[in-house]
């Protein structure tokens, strides 16, 4: 009865809210197999869609010795240039194979407007509200569909619940208040 789960924090004032998305998909993170970097890759060059990877890694240990013409990988990029790509992307792709314990990235995203498509698992679960702030996928043609109706998500939608989900001060006010349900129960005195 005394468990919690409290999300991360987010700094609103590090992020750029932009209602005006340009016609690019974005994938932030650790370029490995398992945060499926192949279905973004993939699903993009489907729909003739710009993909820009951002982080840290080289994607020639994924089988990619030259790049397909429609992907631009930048490399690792400090909190303001990812404030800046996030805030212009038609949406943000993080499309794990594995159990995402949380995923920064989506809160980071949504607070930039930005809607985010994701696996259906994991910690996305609760990030990602289906058609209203992005959508979670379980197949390829699921990624496929949410690419071609990412439009119909209002920036203004994932910028509010993300305010009022993982801004710092949301944030600040959960652990104030489970601290001060634990301090009344006494149950740290028993």
């Amino acid at each position: 009865w005394w468990d919690v789960v409290i999300p991360n924090a987010f700094t609103p004032s590090e992020f750029i809210f932009d209602n005006q998305k340009e016609d690019y998909v974005v994938y932030l993170g650790r370029i490995q197999p398992d945060k499926g970097i192949h279905i973004c890759i993939q699903t993009t060059e489907k729909l003739g869609k710009k993909l820009i990877i951002a982080g840290p890694g080289d994607l020639k240990h994924l089988g990619y010795s030259t790049l397909p013409s429609h992907v631009e990988h930048i490399g690792y990029v400090n909190a303001e240039q990812r404030a800046k790509l996030l805030s212009k992307a038609s949406c943000l792709m993080a499309p794990t194979y594995y159990i995402e314990p949380f995923g920064n990235i989506v809160a980071e995203s949504l607070m930039c407007g930005t809607p985010v498509i994701t696996s259906d698992w994991g910690g996305f679960v609760d990030t990602v509200v289906q058609g209203y702030n992005g959508f979670r996928c379980r197949d390829f043609n699921d990624f496929v569909r949410a690419i071609e109706n990412i439009k119909s998500i209002d920036p203004v939608n994932c910028k509010k619940y993300a305010m009022a989900n993982y801004s710092d001060q949301v944030v600040h006010d959960k652990f104030h208040n489970w601290f001060d349900k634990l301090r009344a129960m006494n149950w740290y005195r028993t």
